[in-house]
């Protein structure tokens, strides 16, 4: 099995055969045109329409009439928190892949827009310049360096196509081809869980003013964190690898999870250091607060899944690890295009919404 303890600095050669079906994926240029539906519109994105995802209207619109149907329906807790799980439960069963990937990208583009726009400014103001704050500023923060290593760079392009090889791995590679992969990506959702751990901290530690009880960190163990407002019921049947990590009941399943939970922890401080310089200079906005809260967890929770999923295809059920990695093309979908949002240009951006009979929204 070899030190997993190096995963975190290795750089990934086992995605190189995944670079194979990227580089032959020709992404047309333009952008996806605005969708209106019956229960829900979304706006234009300034990207092409991928290969790998797309957002599926009748799908989407399916989803908002439910959603609808249950009353006082919130607009940033179904695009944000229920949209991206329940696409991430339909990745767990028998899946139409493009549909279920495009509402994760859906949700994850116009997410990083809604938190860029929640924050304000994140620019300290009166800052002095110096050469040491200059190279400090240029750093890249731990889970978007993640996931462009994964992707092999930061673009729609690259987030398309390896999300296309990675979904032929996962229908149709060897055994031998999907252990690979899911060596190559288990660290990376570590790194990824790690980073949220670190943000969702600080986020907990820096309630907007006095009025607003923030609320504890719920974690059993490092890698199993939950929120009873975004139940994943993939999670359910993954509690075994969980407690297989936890508990490791052999010298595989212990070198394992040692190498995942050093990941993990190392990307802790980088996400509570990112999080800390960007409310050096903003706060949270009231209103979002608590949704921000709920929607990190959820995250996480996707995170986990993906990660259970990978932990199996490495050293257990090979079958499991496909659907693992299909969790995972589905969270590097969500976070890539979460920072395609959040490094959006545009000074505001019109948010999709959910169109209920007399809901206002």
């Amino acid at each position: 099995m070899g030190r997993m303890r190096s995963w975190a600095v290795k750089r990934y050669a086992g995605l190189a055969f995944i670079a194979l079906v990227a580089a032959s994926c020709a992404v047309p240029s333009g952008s996806t045109p605005e969708l209106m539906g019956d229960y829900v519109s979304v706006p234009p994105v300034p990207f092409p329409t991928a290969s790998a995802f797309a957002v599926d209207l009748d799908r989407l619109d399916d989803l908002a009439c439910l959603e609808c149907a249950i009353g006082d329906a919130d607009n940033t807790r179904f695009f944000f928190g229920g949209l991206p799980l329940a696409a991430t439960d339909a990745l767990h069963g028998d899946p139409d892949v493009r549909e279920e990937l495009g509402n994760l990208f859906l949700s994850g583009y116009f997410g990083g827009l809604y938190l860029r726009d929640s924050m304000g400014s994140n620019e300290p103001e009166d800052e002095p310049e110096d050469e040491s704050e200059d190279e400090s500023d240029g750093d890249e923060n731990p889970m978007s360096a993640a996931v462009s290593e994964a992707i092999g760079g930061a673009t729609h392009a690259a987030l398309d196509g390896t999300v296309q090889g990675l979904v032929h791995t996962a229908r149709h590679g060897t055994p031998n081809e999907v252990r690979v992969a899911s060596l190559a990506l288990a660290p990376i959702m570590a790194a990824i869980y790690g980073y949220n751990r670190g943000y969702l901290e600080v986020a907990i530690e820096n309630p907007p003013d006095a009025t607003v009880a923030p609320p504890g960190l719920e974690c059993e163990s490092f890698f199993t964190c939950r929120t009873d407002a975004f139940p994943l019921a993939a999670l359910d049947a993954l509690e075994p690898t969980a407690q297989a990590l936890a508990s490791p009941p052999d010298a595989p399943w212990s070198a394992v999870a040692t190498g995942l939970h050093d990941t993990g922890m190392r990307s802790v401080q980088g996400g509570r250091q990112v999080w800390e310089r960007l409310l050096d200079g903003a706060d949270f906005d009231a209103e979002a607060y608590t949704a921000i809260i709920d929607l990190s967890y959820g995250f996480l929770e996707v995170t986990e899944a993906a990660l259970l999923g990978l932990a199996e295809g490495v050293v257990g059920d090979v079958e499991v690890g496909r659907t693992g990695l299909l969790a995972a093309s589905g969270l590097l979908v969500w976070a890539g295009s979460y920072f395609l949002g959040l490094q959006a240009d545009a000074p505001s951006q019109e948010l999709p919404a959910l169109l209920c009979a007399g809901s206002g929204t």
